[in-house]
């Protein structure tokens, strides 16, 4: 998990730096309006990448229940999340409700794997 948590934090470093000027030189001066939701969507990105291995983990010793269940849970929050910030936002809202979602699922998994690793009397 370390290794997937520097390579997220390394790729959001990227796109922090350089995802605006980059934008602009693909696609022109009218896509530089876009980097707030790119940002938002690559922060999401990183915390999912930062927790790769804990889906893989509690799948592994039949906890794939669990795992779903904490999918949808971040899937909603998505939705709520999405729907409360589109009117106040517009995309940028919805980039943020996905943004929500992926930390909730991150905080969710990081939770049900500690659990895991509890000694038991």
């Amino acid at each position: 998990m370390l290794a997937s948590s520097a390579a997220a934090l390394a790729i959001l470093a990227v796109v922090a730096l350089i995802g605006e000027p980059m934008l602009k030189l693909v696609g022109g001066k009218s896509f530089g309006s876009a980097y707030p939701v790119l940002l938002w969507l690559a922060a999401a990105g990183c915390f999912d990448l930062a927790t790769v291995s804990l889906d893989t983990v509690l799948t592994a010793v039949n906890r794939a229940g669990t795992v779903f269940a904490i999918r949808v849970v971040g899937v909603v929050l998505l939705f709520i999340g999405a729907f409360a910030l589109m009117p106040l936002y517009g995309s940028s809202g919805v980039a943020m409700g996905v943004a929500i979602g992926s930390v909730a699922v991150a905080i969710l998994l990081g939770f049900a794997a500690a659990n895991l690793t509890r000694s038991r009397p």
